[in-house]
């Protein structure tokens, strides 16, 4: 399983990521809003391996862990947010608008942010 440091890589890639695709002309909101949450996965992700060295690598047990770890608890809200965001535009075929998507990765940076501040 990844290390703390290899999640914290990833979420950085995924950050790069997201950062190209906004320059676009026409960017791919459903794919700013997946690459968003799974850029939340890994950072959250990197905390659970400093408590659980194996990590989760299963959505519902992430989730269990966040209600669980003190320092994930302030972030399941937006969290629950992102994923179902994401899971509209992966199953359901949603269109977003940037409103929308600039919603979205606002939440991506509170849990940034609460996380770094923890």
């Amino acid at each position: 399983m990844p290390t703390s440091q290899q999640h914290k890589r990833q979420f950085e890639s995924n950050m790069a990521a997201i950062s190209a695709v906004q320059k676009l002309d026409t960017p791919p909101n459903d794919w700013l809003i997946t690459m968003a949450f799974y850029a939340a996965v890994h950072l959250i992700e990197g905390i659970i391996v400093q408590t659980v060295p194996k990590g989760t690598g299963d959505h519902k047990i992430r989730k269990e862990y966040i209600n669980r770890i003190a320092k994930l608890k302030p972030i399941g809200p937006f969290y629950s947010t992102l994923e179902n965001y994401s899971h509209k535009s992966r199953y359901q075929c949603k269109t977003f608008k940037k409103e929308e998507v600039d919603k979205i990765l606002g939440y991506l940076k509170a849990i940034q942010d609460k996380l770094q501040s923890a």
